[in-house]
């Protein structure tokens, strides 16, 4: 993995170690002047470092300042190989525990941020600093057809200026992102050799398959089922080390991710496709972002969003010690701040989660576990994102605006059903393994409370019933965690 070391000297000069050039992701040409593609990267030119990194900060870069050295790496445990001693940013952790996602720059390790969108480095008598860009999109003043009709045309202009010369191969599921895109390739005369999708995904169901092959079929092209992988244990550990350890999620995907390793070098992936109709949005949440109330809308969060895992929950996980360090209190201070960013958006909801949910754990899919190659994100195109971005909460409230898109753009395709999620098999085999790996862990992490947890775990081992095992992802996590901060002890 590539990194470097930049150190300024007492005469004032500075002197780089390590790698002098690092590109990763892919750059697209420019369009309307706003640069394009998802890349990160550095060029030492002999006297400075001149960071590189797209317009979302989607590609995983880390960077760590002092008074007289920056370190960049693309892997965050390169990163913490030159800190000592390493510490927790119990401010961070104490939103990713509940949410499962880091928000801003945060990482699980004071000192070491994720670089930021549009990044720059500039040194001053106080050292080196990072500050980022981010894109402020305009509100449109459209109606919904005139919305639907500009994105529409937007996306295929997208798919134009993303089409792949070499063969590739496509993932695909039940929703409306991934089929959005198909249809535009294959009208395009750009349809993969084959799309895949993960049979059994815990978060989505049996119910995919269907509706994927059932898609495959009307277009006539190859469909491939792909398995999921066992141990389960391993996976987790592997998931936290592949994406530095900022999601809780993704485990699941990574059969997905290596299928498509081995298979194509190029494919496209959904991301930023969510700004379409964002799923998150309900009344009650834009109620209390349009009200201003950021300690509001913080305690919203930790309440009532998604997975969120309770105080009772952590109380049950986390070590007397970890859990003085990340106390409720704490997680509202730092989504208050990291709200405020958002307020003056044209849909604040739809900012945050894009710009904490999506950059900082959903792209870790396609550009982390997928990093080996290209992936193409034509919703990200700036025509599309500038588009979606700029839309009222209002008008993606009722979660049909793209799906009426996608149904006015392909008629002939309209009659496809969409997933629904279905209850996922259970493999009694993998789920007693895990358990057994997951008691390994509780006895030998200081940052858990085992006790309460341990039971559960042996009671699995006994009956294979995963559902009281909702813990073990992040039981997983902190135990590598703490591993790595015990590394420089």
């Amino acid at each position: 993995m590539p990194q470097i070391t930049v150190t300024r000297l007492d005469s004032g000069g500075l002197t780089a170690a390590g790698d002098s050039v690092c590109t990763l992701g892919h750059v697209l040409p420019e369009r309307r002047g706003i640069a394009d593609g998802v890349y990160a990267g550095w060029n030492w030119t002999g006297t400075e470092l001149l960071l590189q990194s797209d317009r979302y900060g989607l590609f995983p870069l880390f960077v760590s300042t002092d008074a007289k050295r920056c370190v960049v790496a693309s892997d965050l445990t390169l990163v913490l190989d030159a800190q000592t001693p390493i510490a927790f940013d119990y401010d961070a952790l104490s939103v990713f525990l509940r949410l499962g996602f880091f928000v801003g720059d945060d990482t699980p390790f004071a000192g070491v941020r994720a670089v930021p969108p549009g990044a720059t480095l500039n040194w001053s008598r106080s050292g080196p600093s990072v500050t980022g860009r981010y894109p402020v999109p305009s509100t449109h003043a459209l109606t919904r057809d005139e919305a639907i009709d500009a994105f529409i045309s937007r996306m295929n202009q997208a798919i134009a200026s993303r089409l792949s010369r070499a063969p590739f191969t496509l993932p695909l599921d039940g929703d409306c992102e991934s089929r959005h895109i198909l249809f535009a390739l294959v009208a395009a005369r750009c349809a993969p050799e084959a799309c895949i999708t993960l049979e059994d995904d815990p978060d989505r169901g049996d119910g995919e398959v269907a509706v994927t092959a059932a898609i495959c079929s009307r277009l006539g092209i190859p469909h491939v089922k792909v398995p999921p992988l066992g141990e389960r244990g391993r996976l987790e550990r592997e998931k936290n080390r592949r994406t530095h350890f900022c999601t809780e999620a993704l485990a699941q995907v990574i059969a997905l991710a290596d299928y498509l390793r081995d298979v194509t070098d190029v494919t496209y992936h959904r991301i930023g496709g969510d700004l379409a109709h964002w799923s998150d949005l309900n009344g009650e949440m834009r109620r209390r972002y349009e009200g201003g109330g950021e300690s509001a809308l913080a305690a919203y969060l930790l309440d009532g969003y998604g997975d969120a895992v309770s105080d009772d929950a952590l109380a049950q996980l986390l070590s007397r010690d970890m859990l003085r360090e990340v106390p409720r209190e704490r997680a509202i201070a730092r989504l208050q701040r990291e709200i405020a960013r958002h307020l003056d958006a044209p849909n604040p909801v739809s900012s945050f989660i894009f710009w904490n949910r999506t950059r900082r754990a959903t792209a870790l899919l396609p550009f982390a576990l997928m990093r080996d190659i290209r992936v193409y994100a034509p919703f990200l195109d700036p025509g599309v994102f500038d588009l979606l971005a700029g839309l009222p909460a209002a008008m993606l409230m009722d979660g049909a605006f793209h799906t009426d898109a996608v149904a006015r753009a392909y008629p002939r395709l309209a009659d496809i059903p969409y997933a629904s999620r279905c209850r996922r098999m259970r493999r009694r085999t993998w789920e007693r393994r895990f358990a057994r790996d997951l008691i390994r862990d509780l006895l030998h992490a200081p940052t858990q409370r085992s006790g309460g947890l341990l039971p559960r775990a042996v009671a699995t081992v006994l009956d294979a019933d995963s559902d009281r095992l909702w813990y073990a992802p992040l039981a997983v996590y902190l135990a590598q965690l703490g591993a790595l901060a015990d590394r420089d002890r």
